[in-house]
């Protein structure tokens, strides 16, 4: 029996194959893109999938201290243009006047992710609510310990962050990415094959669900 996943019907069995079968989705903070993505992250961990979060370092040119944005470049008249998608979506949006240097924050998601990783999820939200809904700086060291102590983040991670252990995780996971060839954010690596950049609902599920069924078949 068919469901609206694009797949087959879930049984008790076939719930237990989803659990043991994992998605990667690729993110960075300073991505509009990746943040509007993240409903469709949720949508794969509805379906009793769980995903997997990695770093993916979009723009390392970024300087130290971050860029302003431009009040009526072009970046700025695209972030006007998302926000209104992100409202006709529900999402709360927040246009920032920044971008910010991201280096550090995704160390420590890897960092999270190697050793911490069932609170990745709780971290990564942290991050995302505070760049795209509170408009908190989250490349400010202070700012991010804070949110990492939030996400109930602990002491010995951090204490790695501090001494650069992150440093190499993170390229780690950009080198793991375009093996792959992921080049953009939001990406997911769903078995064999990669879904880039945010889709209508409707038709990301249909692809989505039809790589999960085949699978976990």
């Amino acid at each position: 029996m068919a469901d609206d996943t694009g797949g087959l019907a879930i049984g008790a069995d076939h719930y237990a194959r989803r659990m043991s079968f994992t998605v990667t989705t690729w993110t960075d903070y300073l991505c509009p893109w990746a943040y509007l993505g993240r409903p469709h992250s949720q949508w794969i961990r509805d379906q009793g999938v769980p995903v997997f979060i990695r770093a993916y370092e979009l723009h390392p040119d970024t300087p130290a201290d971050g860029r302003p944005i431009r009040p009526g470049g072009s970046y700025d008249r695209l972030l006007d243009r998302l926000g209104v998608q992100a409202t006709e979506a529900g999402i709360a949006f927040t246009k920032p006047t920044r971008t910010p240097n991201t280096r550090a924050v995704l160390e420590l998601l890897e960092l999270v992710h190697q050793y911490e990783p069932s609170r990745s999820l709780d971290f990564d939200t942290a991050l995302a609510n505070a760049a795209w809904i509170d408009g908190r700086r989250i490349d400010d060291p202070v700012v991010l310990r804070a949110l990492a102590t939030e996400a109930a983040i602990s002491r010995e991670v951090l204490d790695r962050h501090e001494h650069g252990e992150g440093a190499d995780l993170l390229d780690a996971s950009r080198s793991d990415a375009i093996e792959l060839e992921v080049s953009a954010t939001p990406s997911w690596r769903i078995g064999e094959l990669t879904i880039s950049g945010v889709h209508h609902d409707e038709q990301f599920q249909r692809w989505a669900g039809k790589l999960i069924a085949r699978n976990t078949a």
